[in-house]
């Protein structure tokens, strides 16, 4: 073998053993409101998007690219690999009949993060009919119902969401306890948004 080619080798492992020294991570435990491991829950990425971003694409009904998922284990706990270079995302929980967490974030590539335990509250019902002003039904509106940020520990959110059905109705039963926040938006229509103090 050439010195030419072992050097071409050097170089690429190299490179190799730097990107993999420079990925981060992001790692914790999911558990319910009894302090249970929640297995198989739905451990998801994406891009980072701040509050007004955030705003702005439930106005517009997009969402922003799920870059990757991975499951917790029996034990309730995960951890996610980012070894793409200057990324930054936000990490979204999501466990069967139990409202969804949003993990404060950002959490960037080039870190390894271990974040608290998260705990998921108890699931609540929400229902209801969304209507236009003259009284139709509307069908296929995005209805998010979030608990009040303000007694979230940790500053994770906490969400769960539905489509309404042809007649406008819409029914959840993981959705957070009141106090919380229900916002409805549909392309062509005004955004809605309404707390309620109780279910």
């Amino acid at each position: 073998m050439s010195r030419f080619r072992y050097a071409r080798i050097a170089v690429l492992l190299g490179f190799l053993l730097a990107s993999a020294a420079s990925a981060g991570s992001v790692s914790g435990k999911v558990v319910d409101a009894s302090g249970t491991p929640v297995a198989r829950a739905r451990v998801e990425w994406m891009p980072f998007r701040d509050e007004d971003q955030t705003l702005v694409d439930e106005t517009r009904g997009a969402e922003p690219a799920i870059l990757g998922t991975v499951q917790t284990d029996a034990a309730g706990r995960f951890r996610i690999a980012l070894d793409k270079p200057g990324l930054s995302v936000s990490v979204r929980i999501i466990a069967a009949n139990l409202p969804a967490a949003r993990l404060p974030g950002p959490y960037d590539s080039s870190e390894d993060a271990a974040v608290a335990d998260v705990a998921l509250p108890a699931g609540a019902r929400a229902s209801g009919r969304v209507m236009d002003e003259t009284g139709k039904p509307v069908a296929n509106a995005r209805v998010v119902v979030r608990g009040d940020e303000l007694l979230s520990e940790d500053d994770i959110q906490f969400s769960s969401e539905a489509k309404t059905a042809a007649d406008g109705t819409y029914s959840m039963l993981n959705a957070p306890a009141a106090p919380r926040w229900l916002r409805v938006s549909t392309p062509g229509l005004s955004r809605f948004s309404r707390q309620e103090l109780q279910a």
